[in-house]
C-alpha cells in the first residue's frame, strides 16, 4: 500500500547535505481531542531532491483541502506512520522549471536515455529508431521554445521508508523553497551519469516497494473519500 497521510500542517525538508534529506512532518488529527491532536515525524533519507531545489529546504504548507474532512481511507491516516521515517528519496520536486529546452538541454537527457539503453541491452536497429523519436521529440520542445522540467511542473514529494514502505505527500502548490539562491546557481551542475545514477537509486526503491520488501536502502492515486 502507498501511504498518502493527509491533514499536513507543515513540513520541513532539508538537502543541504549532499546525499541526504532531514527534516519533519507536523500532521493535525482533527477527529482526536485536542491534547492529541499533533503528530510528529521525523525524516532521515538517503538522496537528494530533483535539481529544481538540489541543495535547498523545502517547506510544506497546511493541506487545506483535507481540513476539516475525516471520512478519508486507512492509507490517509497519518497515525499510520512511524515517527521516525528512515530510508531513501523518492522524486522529491518543487515544480520548478530549469529555464527552456536548448540543444545543450537535449544533449543530456538524450546521455542519460542512452544510459538506461545500455543497461536495457537496446542496439542496432531498434536502438536507432528510438534515437531518432527522442532527437524528434526534442527537437520539437526546443522549437516551442518550452520549459525544461527535471521531473514534473508540479509538486510532489515522494519517499520510500523502512516502516511503511512508499509515502507520498500532495502540497499541490502549498510549498516554499528557502536557501541562497545565489549558491543554487553556483552549484556543481551534476554530471548525466550521476543524475541516471540518481534515477536508479529510485527506481530500484519503488522496484523493492512493489515486490514486498520490508528494508529500503542502498503517480498518484487519489485518496477515496467514504461516507
Amino acid at each position: 500500500m502507498t501511504w498518502r497521510p493527509k491533514h499536513l500542517i507543515e513540513g520541513r525538508l532539508d538537502n543541504r547535505t549532499p546525499g541526504k534529506v532531514t527534516g519533519w512532518l507536523l500532521f493535525n488529527l482533527p477527529y482526536k481531542r485536542w491534547l492529541k491532536r499533533n503528530f510528529w515525524v521525523s525524516l532521515d533519507l538517503d538522496g537528494d531532491f530533483h535539481e529544481d531545489v538540489r541543495g535547498m529546504v523545502l517547506w510544506l504548507l497546511p493541506d487545506f483541502e483535507a481540513k476539516g474532512k475525516q471520512a478519508f481511507g486507512p492509507e490517509c491516516s497519518p497515525e499510520a506512520l512511524a515517527p521516525v521515517q528512515r530510508g531513501v528519496v523518492g522524486d522529491i520536486t518543487a515544480g520548478l522549471p530549469l529555464g527552456r529546452w536548448s540543444e545543450e538541454v537535449s544533449r543530456a537527457v538524450l546521455t542519460r536515455q542512452e544510459l538506461r539503453w545500455d543497461k536495457l541491452g537496446l542496439i542496432g536497429h531498434e536502438r536507432e529508431v528510438l534515437r531518432r523519436e527522442v532527437i524528434s521529440a526534442h527537437r520539437q520542445h526546443i522549437e516551442a521554445r518550452d520549459r525544461f522540467y527535471p521531473f514534473t511542473s508540479f509538486p510532489y514529494v515522494e519517499f520510500f521508508s523502512e516502516a511503511n514502505g512508499r509515502v507520498v505527500l500532495d502540497p499541490g502548490s502549498d510549498i516554499d523553497v528557502h536557501g541562497d539562491r545565489n549558491k543554487l546557481k553556483r552549484r556543481r551542475v551534476k554530471t548525466p551519469e550521476e543524475l541516471f545514477a540518481d534515477e536508479e537509486q529510485r527506481a530500484a526503491a519503488f522496484s523493492h516497494f512493489m515486490a514486498g520488501g520490508a528494508v529500503v536502502h542502498a503517480t498518484h492515486d487519489a485518496c477515496t473519500h467514504s461516507g
